[in-house]
C-alpha cells in the first residue's frame, strides 16, 4: 500500500473512529501541526458527510457530525478559521476603500461643475431686461386710440393705465394693476404677457413660467417668440429650457438668438 493510499485510509478511519486511542492521539497530534492535514481532514469530512445523506445511512452521518463537532470544540481548525474570517474582513475593507474613494471622486467632480455654472438668479439678472419694444409699442397705441374693443370688453384704456407704472420702472405697481385688468379681461394674452414681465422683473419666476408657457405655445399669439425667451430665462438649466434655448438659437429671425447662444454657451 503507498503512503498516498495510507494517508487517506488514516483520515478515514480517524473520521469512522475505527482507531486505538494510542493511534488517535498520535492523529490529533500530527492534525495540530499540519495544516495539509488538517484541510484534507475537513475535506473527507464533507464528502462523508454528503454520502452519510445520500445513503440515509442515519448512524454513520451521526459519528462524521459527532467528529467534526470535537475537532472544533478541541481548536483543530481554529487556525485556517481565524485566517479566512481575516481575509475576508480585509477584503471587505478593500472594497469598503475603493467604493469610498469612487463616491469622493464622483461628490468632488459633481461638486466642481455645480460651481462652474451660475446661479439661476445670476443668470436672470445677466441677462434678463424688462420689454421696452412690444409693451412700449402697446402703451402707445392705446394712448393713440383709447378706444374700446367691443360693447361687452372692458375698457382698454385700464390697460394703458396698467402700464403707465411699467414705462417708469414701477413693475410692483403695474403688476397690481394688470392683475386687476386681467380679472375684467382674463383672456387678454397681451396683458398676461406684461404680466409675467413684471412677475420676472419682482422675482416671482415660477409665478411667471407659469403664464408664459401656454402665450409661448399658442400658435394665433404674435408675442410667442419673445413668451418663449422669457420663458426660457424664468428657469435657466431646467424644465426644458435648454430646449426652448436651441430653437431661439437656430432661429435666425428671433431676436433673441445670439442671447440664447450666449446663454446656452454658460449653462455647459
Amino acid at each position: 500500500m503507498d503512503k498516498d493510499q495510507t494517508y487517506y485510509e488514516r483520515i478515514h478511519r480517524y473520521l469512522s473512529q475505527n482507531m486505538t486511542a494510542e493511534e488517535q492521539a498520535g492523529f490529533e497530534a500530527d492534525i495540530r501541526q499540519s495544516e495539509a492535514l488538517r484541510r484534507d481532514t475537513q475535506l473527507e469530512m464533507a464528502l462523508l458527510k454528503g454520502i452519510g445523506k445520500s445513503q440515509r445511512e442515519t448512524a454513520f452521518s451521526a459519528t462524521i457530525q459527532e467528529v467534526s463537532a470535537g475537532l472544533d470544540r478541541a481548536g483543530f481548525f481554529k487556525k485556517e478559521s481565524e485566517r479566512i474570517r481575516l481575509a475576508r474582513r480585509k477584503k471587505k475593507l478593500l472594497w469598503a476603500s475603493a467604493i469610498a474613494a469612487v463616491c469622493l471622486v464622483a461628490v468632488y467632480w459633481g461638486w466642481s461643475q455645480f460651481l462652474k455654472k451660475p446661479a439661476p438668479q445670476k443668470i436672470i439678472a445677466a441677462y434678463f431686461s424688462p420689454d421696452t419694444i412690444r409693451l412700449y409699442a402697446l402703451y402707445d397705441e392705446l394712448s393713440t386710440y383709447g378706444l374700446l374693443d367691443d360693447k361687452d370688453s372692458p375698457p382698454r384704456d385700464a390697460l394703458k393705465r396698467a402700464l403707465e407704472p411699467y414705462q417708469g420702472g414701477d413693475y410692483a405697481a403695474a403688476e397690481a394693476q394688470l392683475q386687476a385688468y386681467l380679472q375684467q379681461a382674463p383672456g387678454d394674452k397681451q396683458a398676461v404677457f406684461a404680466l409675467a414681465i413684471c412677475q420676472i422683473a419682482t422675482g416671482k419666476t415660477d409665478e411667471a413660467a407659469g403664464l408664459l408657457a401656454p402665450l409661448a405655445q399658442s400658435a394665433d399669439f404674435e408675442w410667442r417668440s419673445d413668451a418663449a425667451w422669457y420663458l426660457a430665462l424664468c428657469r435657466p438649466g431646467q424644465g426644458g429650457s435648454e430646449d426652448i434655448l436651441q430653437r431661439i438659437a437656430t432661429d435666425a429671425n428671433s431676436p433673441y438668438q445670439a442671447q440664447a447662444k450666449r446663454l446656452l454657451d454658460d449653462l455647459k
